[in-house]
């Protein structure tokens, strides 16, 4: 038994290892990252309480407000600092790794269960949600959830999985809405252990839906307070269809290209049409086992569960298949085992290339922070934007200075509020200002000018992937108006130009400007 506790607890710690890999370059904080920081914070320190969440990616639907909820005490308790955030959302994700673990178990046998854990520990996948600190990410739980509730029910008669199951998809659906469709995947597996569950007091199902009513109780206000706006976007969705996609691709092609990269990500990081050809014997397997092995359906449902989603459109947001790629991992494990049984050597040998085919990706995208699947704009590192704004503090040497930022979201101050807020004006005691426009509706503020000009300005310019060019040729054109070039830097993929104002300004201290 210590042994076994000791494996678990190693593979627990190369979990974390993977995860807090390059921990500093890594941590993104991007326009979501600050708006939510603000709004977490602001429940509990206004007690300005919410019944809905962030806007989701379809017209009058938005995920729920649990997300914010979580996180506001994890801002607070670490001084509104997001390295804190994003460590403690890297743990959480490594802890994972005890679940997987009691799952595989569960499901087949305890070598499985290392197996299955240790591919979890370094999947490339997983080290990505383990950065991501945005609400789809805590779903890899739910889904973990799900299955542990599934496997009690299957192996140990324990109905308390069935709580787990409703109670996680209930999460799954605060965190993502479109994750909704986790309802369908508990009904299938309802289905299939129904022999199970026969015997099963029909009060139990009291215990069942009051937790799950509780969790979704959110929605139901939202709906009654705000007219119905989810229902009717839901509606406009179930008729039009959501199609995000190329002009080249069907839902079916999307969705298979997206399953394939669950084991570029997961497995083996090969081209497409070699996954392919690696994925359809394993499917092919499953489903023969499946015909009598009631845990290889119980996989087989979680490895396409994502398919409840097909009818509504093609879909390519990353998150739609968040916790899926652990059925994937469970597979491969239990077929390692198979190999293992005929050929320790070629299981090995296996092993070892997963483990290998992970850790190049680790290597080659983590330190970079969310890979373009996750964030359209890359490159938003908490690292770079500390740098960044010590340098202007530094260049600006006590004077009141003049910001213009080229951003996404366009002329939104969210994340440079946030960032000047916490570590400008914590280590130099006041915050600049702002130039240009104020969109109203985003939280976030930094004072506009009060008269003239000052006489050192700087203009931003964000990472460019997601902002048109125009826009960023429009704030330098206007920028030119009010002020010359000194100097340019570039810091990580920032670029910050240093300015002095023409004609009349205030705030100058000669030494500043003489030195550039």
């Amino acid at each position: 038994m210590k042994k076994n506790i000791s494996a678990l607890f190693i593979i627990f710690l190369i979990a974390l290892i993977a995860r807090f890999l390059f921990f500093r370059d890594s941590t993104y904080f991007g326009y979501d990252e600050a708006r939510d920081a603000f709004i977490s914070q602001d429940i509990y320190k206004n007690l300005d309480f919410k019944i809905i969440g962030p806007p989701a990616n379809f017209p009058g639907i938005f995920h729920g407000p649990l997300f914010w909820y979580f996180i506001g005490p994890l801002y607070i308790l670490g001084g509104g600092n997001p390295y804190i955030v994003s460590a403690v959302f890297r743990i959480i994700n490594a802890l994972g790794v005890f679940i997987v673990y009691l799952i595989a178990k569960k499901l087949f046998n305890r070598p499985v269960s290392y197996f299955a854990a240790f591919i979890y520990a370094v999947s490339f996948e997983q080290t990505q949600y383990a950065m991501y600190v945005g609400n789809p990410s805590l779903a890899v739980f739910s889904f973990l959830g799900i299955f542990l509730g599934a496997v009690m029910i299957f192996k140990d008669k324990n109905y308390k999985g069935l709580i787990l199951m409703f109670v996680s998809a209930a999460i799954a659906m605060q965190l993502e809405f479109i994750l909704a469709y986790t309802f369908l995947v508990v009904l299938v597996l309802i289905i299939i252990l129904r022999k199970n569950l026969k015997h099963l007091n029909k009060k139990y199902w009291l215990y069942v839906t009051i937790p799950t009513l509780l969790i979704l109780s959110t929605f139901i206000i939202a709906e009654a307070k705000f007219g119905f706006q989810i229902t009717r976007g839901m509606l406009h969705l179930a008729t039009s269809g959501y199609n995000v996609m190329g002009q080249e691709d069907t839902r079916f092609t999307l969705y298979a290209k997206m399953f394939a990269e669950l084991f570029q990500y997961n497995i083996f990081n090969l081209a497409r049409p070699y996954v392919y050809l690696f994925i359809l014997p394993v499917i092919f397997y499953l489903f023969f086992l499946s015909r009598k092995n009631h845990s290889a359906r119980i996989v087989l449902v979680w490895m396409f569960s994502a398919l409840f989603l097909l009818p509504f459109g093609g879909y390519d947001a990353f998150y739609v298949n968040v916790g899926i790629g652990v059925s994937i991992i469970i597979a491969l494990a239990f077929i390692l085992l198979k190999i293992a049984e005929k050929s320790k050597a070629s299981a090995y040998i296996m092993f070892l290339v997963i483990f290998l085919s992970n850790f190049l990706l680790i290597f080659r995208y983590n330190r970079d922070g969310l890979i373009v699947q996750i964030k359209a704009q890359q490159f938003m590192k908490l690292n770079d934007e500390i740098s960044l704004i010590d340098k202007i503090y530094h260049y600006a040497d006590g004077k009141g200075f003049t910001l213009r930022v080229t951003s996404m979201p366009y002329k939104v101050q969210t994340v440079w509020a946030y960032l000047f807020t916490h570590f400008g004006q914590k280590k130099w005691g006041y915050l600049p200002y702002w130039e240009g426009e104020e969109v109203m509706g985003y939280p976030g503020h930094l004072p506009g000018p009060v008269k003239g000009t000052t006489c050192i300005r700087f203009l931003i310019r964000e990472p460019v992937r997601g902002i048109p060019e125009v826009l960023i040729n429009k704030d330098k054109d206007e920028e030119n108006l009010f002020s010359d070039i000194i100097k340019v830097e570039k810091i990580g993929e920032f670029l910050l130009e240093i300015r002095k104002a023409k004609g009349e300004c205030h705030n100058l201290k000669p030494s500043v400007l003489e030195t550039l």
